[in-house]
């Protein structure tokens, strides 16, 4: 490849290898939908990588460059170390049975169709992850974390609900994870509670009461602030404290 290189677009062929890659302004390459088993050597200079729809068994070392990167349909059994710097990591149908470390700018996650059992703590950066078809446990704390996919895995209660806004299946009806549960789940709570409009005044929330959602809640200890948190929109809370 010339050294002048800056994308490669080579998508839809059947190519089964390619050169060595340029190691000077070269920042993007989709090579999606071909039958590579594996990619050379990643110059420091790349940011974007798309090698969807590929027969990859295994990726070489990830530098600290890569902001966007698009695994899904290959025959990947273990990702390397992912950089610090990745905002998107889509490792949809692989072979995977667990994910490394996940970096602290990550906004996007897709890891469904895979064999995982657990995920990687959560960082609060990020604000969507699509999980489904996996034979989930477990789930970390969400964070900060906005939308969710959990359909087809085996997970039956969480570590609470954090600020999500879009779930499918809708989180209703999935309680949070007490002290026993089923899959021996870590808990993140020791203070949890919904709120509500106690319209009869009896303590207990009643079918047409009404929900408080988005209502922020704060927790004193001796008088001094503690800890603040905010209702899901189901009006539940929980404190980790």
């Amino acid at each position: 490849m010339p050294s002048t290189l800056n994308n490669l677009i080579c998508n839809n062929n059947q190519l089964t290898s390619l050169p060595v890659f340029p190691d000077s302004i070269f920042t993007s390459i989709n090579c999606n939908d071909n039958q590579l088993s594996s990619l050379p050597l990643i110059p420091v200079s790349l940011k974007y990588i798309n090698c969807e729809r590929n027969q990859l068994t295994s990726l070489p070392a990830l530098h600290s460059s890569i902001i966007y990167l698009y695994l899904k349909n290959n025959l990947l059994t273990l990702l390397p170390t992912l950089p610090t710097s990745l905002k998107t990591l889509i490792c949809d149908s692989n072979q995977l049975t667990s994910l490394p470390a996940l970096p602290p700018q990550l906004e996007s996650l897709g890891c469904s169709n895979n064999q995982l059992t657990s995920l990687p703590i959560i960082p609060s950066s990020l604000e969507g992850i699509n999980c489904s078809n996996n034979p989930l446990l477990c789930f970390p704390d969400l964070n900060q974390l906005i939308s969710l996919n959990f359909v087809n895995t085996q997970l039956n209660c969480f570590p609470g609900y954090g600020m999500l806004q879009v779930s499918i299946p809708p989180f209703l009806g999935f309680p949070i994870c007490d002290l026993f549960n089923n899959n021996g789940c870590d808990v993140f709570w020791n203070i949890k509670g919904k709120t509500f409009f106690d319209a009869d005044t009896n303590c207990t929330i009643g079918a047409n009461e009404l929900l408080f959602k988005n209502k922020k809640l704060n927790l004193y200890k001796n008088g001094v602030l503690d800890q603040q948190t905010f209702t899901n929109i189901y009006g539940d809370y929980y404190f980790d404290t």
